[in-house]
């Protein structure tokens, strides 16, 4: 039997800090990096390529957001709204 992904985290609300800033796709793979993810699985888990993934997983790295697709403290932070 093939091992199910985990469900995708609640995507944010358009009015939530975290999409507001990053957009709402952008967002969903910053929260789905919480517990570490492949490219192939945030491409899976979101409807998008793995070159549209690599692209969004990119920006959240130079903004300091993510490592190797795992989320730092200021990553985690940001949905909060900074609490």
């Amino acid at each position: 039997m093939r091992d199910r992904l985990p469900a995708a985290p609640r995507a944010p609300t358009a009015g939530a800090p975290d999409a507001r800033l990053l957009g709402p796709t952008r967002a969903a793979i910053l929260r789905a990096t919480v517990n570490g993810a492949t490219t192939g699985e945030l491409a899976r888990r979101h409807g998008i390529s793995s070159s549209g993934v690599s692209r969004h997983t990119q920006i959240l790295r130079e903004a300091g957001l993510i490592v190797i697709h795992t989320v730092t403290p200021l990553g985690t932070a940001l949905p909060a709204g900074g609490r």
